[in-house]
């Protein structure tokens, strides 16, 4: 019975830490995810603007 109540404490316990670990493991990666797109906008929005003022001849 003992083993029982054992399990059952791991479990009440282990369950909410790993919902709280993957819910911020996927902030984390939005954030990334985000950073990385508006990195890429950046970039795109240099070269564009390198290219429009770059000398024709």
């Amino acid at each position: 019975m003992m083993h029982l109540a054992v399990a059952g404490l791991v479990y009440v316990v282990a369950v909410p830490v790993a919902a709280a670990t993957g819910a911020v493991r996927g902030a984390f990666r939005d954030a990334h995810s985000t950073f990385k797109q508006i990195r890429h906008d950046f970039r795109l929005a240099d070269e564009r603007a390198k290219r429009s003022t770059r000398d024709p001849r």
